[in-house]
């Protein structure tokens, strides 16, 4: 539902222009909130999904073990021992291989039984029906970044156990106290999107558990980045953090110490919400019945929102006139001396 907005009235900058060119207001029901919880993350997450992987692909800087059976000399000398990302072959930049008696291939997008397939075939021509075995003995190509409120920020490389947003954020050691659960991000291609690990653990929301690929970064914000405006007619404005990123109206109310109920119009209860630079979303709620409670507790709150509490009509009333009566006693004490 939309329609035309009154209060809180914001005035622009002189020559600025409007702060805002459309407003959308909304009465704040269960429908609307049943609506807003259903976002439309979904459908930014199906850009992100990957169904099925498939075996790991060879890249450059892998290094790669061979091992010719009953063939010591193609493999480790004999009486010397090595760490076995040490012992095996570097893949180069371009992606090639050198190996003897086949010579310098390009291996760079193959799985390790299409490059064994390819070496026994090289092989067959100096040795009578070669085996071979052939890993990855130290994944370099594939890396993805994990940076944030992350007790271990840094890169995690992508190997050929499928890399998911928890396992990354396993290997590094978990998330820290101030980690902003819900509001995780990862970047992938130049598009992003909002990944919710609250939800992910507490209800176990699978579709958050996004498969990780090369070059991915993922970020976890902290908490005071989260924050949220109350204002208005409440006996404490502040700007309170969202704890695990989360926060509803009436939990924000509760921070601010309530609506103060000598000067408050609870009719009168707004969420200003930004949606860009030139739009915003003005929710209301009319907060004089007892049931409207529910409602601010169901209501969730976003990072930079603002809850303004409106003023009753008598209090803006008494406000004007104790700004005025000081003149007007002023002005009668002067008319009082110029008489005398």
């Amino acid at each position: 539902m939309s329609g035309r907005f009154q209060e809180p009235t914001v005035s622009p900058a002189v020559g600025d222009g409007d702060i805002v060119t459309q407003t959308e207001y909304m009465p704040i029901t269960p429908a609307l909130i049943s609506k807003l919880d259903r976002g439309s993350g979904e459908d930014a997450l199906q850009n992100f999904r990957v169904k099925d992987r498939g075996p790991y692909r060879i890249g450059p800087r892998d290094v790669i073990s061979v091992v010719v059976w009953e063939h010591p000399e193609l493999t480790i000398p004999a009486g010397e021992y090595r760490a076995a990302d040490a012992s095996g072959q570097l893949v180069d930049e371009e992606g090639c291989l050198y190996y003897p008696y086949v010579g310098r291939i390009r291996i760079a997008g193959m799985t390790t039984n299409e490059l064994r397939e390819l070496l026994a075939k090289h092989l067959s021509k100096y040795i009578e029906n070669p085996q071979l075995d052939v890993r990855v003995v130290a994944y370099r190509s594939q890396r993805v970044h994990v940076i944030g409120e992350i007790t271990e920020p840094g890169i995690q490389p992508v190997n050929d156990v499928p890399l998911t947003v928890a396992e990354a954020i396993s290997r590094s050691g978990g998330l820290t106290d101030r980690a902003d659960m819900r509001r995780v991000s990862l970047t992938r291609d130049g598009r992003t999107v909002i990944l919710d690990l609250l939800s992910m653990y507490k209800q176990g929301d699978a579709a958050q558990n996004v498969l990780l690929q090369d070059k991915d970064v993922l970020y976890i914000p902290g908490t005071e980045e989260s924050k949220v405006f109350v204002m208005g007619e409440v006996p404490s404005p502040q700007a309170a953090p969202m704890i695990r990123g989360r926060m509803s109206l009436a939990e924000a109310l509760s921070i601010a110490g309530g609506v103060n109920q000598n000067t408050a119009d609870p009719e009168k209860l707004y969420v200003i919400r930004r949606n860009g630079l030139e739009s915003a979303s003005i929710f209301h709620l009319n907060a004089a019945s007892a049931d409207a409670l529910l409602l601010a507790d169901a209501f969730e709150l976003q990072p930079r929102d603002i809850v303004f509490v409106g003023t009753a009509s008598i209090t803006r009333w008494n406000r004007v006139i104790s700004q005025l009566l000081p003149s007007a006693v002023l002005l009668e004490t002067s008319r009082d001396a110029s008489r005398h």
